[in-house]
């Protein structure tokens, strides 16, 4: 699990059933099943405790502790024991598969009239530059000559992937320089999360 935690520091990708996990009190849940992955094409809904995993019975354990279990090679099985409130535990056995999340996952017009588009980067990867390039060209393309840059939750990456990302930049943000379009309107910074 070592190892799919610095092949997704460093890609994007890891093996795992494809979502979020969060703790509260002694329990851990599901917290975003990633739509088209094992999770989430079992049935798997958000708000669904994690009783077990492969036998290991998971209340008392980090949410670390429990994504590692969760995590693991590409098509490996993982069987996992879940409870939605108020039902039975049902008892999943899923296959793993290679999850990539998208550096940038969102990116849109916020205010067509003052031209201003806003980009939401995850994580600095080797992607993570062209992604950035594309999302700019596609707002700019929708008009935007102002971009927010939202680096909240974004738990870094490799550090040769930020400069390449930032590539000709604004020396202060880092963000790619765009001859047309004005320095960032906005960054927005904060903590990092963690997918299984």
């Amino acid at each position: 699990s070592d190892m799919e935690d610095y092949r997704f520091m460093t890609t994007g990708q890891y093996g795992g059933v494809g979502a979020l996990i969060k703790q509260k009190d002694e329990r851990v849940f599901f917290s975003e099943p990633y739509e088209g992955y094992p999770a989430q094409k079992a049935g798997v809904w958000a708000g669904d405790e994690i009783l077990e995993v492969d036998d290991k019975k998971i209340p008392g354990l980090s949410t670390e502790e429990v994504s590692k279990l969760l995590k693991g090679q590409a098509g490996s099985a993982v069987k996992i024991v879940t409870q939605r409130q108020g039902s039975a535990p049902e008892t999943h056995t899923l296959m793993r598969e290679e999850i990539k999340i998208p550096d940038v996952p969102f990116k849109g017009m916020i205010d067509p009239v003052g031209m201003v588009g806003y980009l939401k980067l995850n994580s600095f990867t080797q992607t993570a530059s062209q992604e950035v390039r594309n999302a700019v060209k596609e707002l700019k393309d929708q008009g935007a000559t102002r971009v927010v840059l939202d680096l909240r939750g974004n738990g870094g990456g490799l550090r040769g992937h930020v400069r390449q990302t930032g590539g000709d930049s604004d020396r202060n943000t880092g963000i790619p320089a765009d001859h047309e379009c004005d320095r960032p309107s906005g960054l927005q910074g904060g903590g990092a999360t963690g997918s299984e």
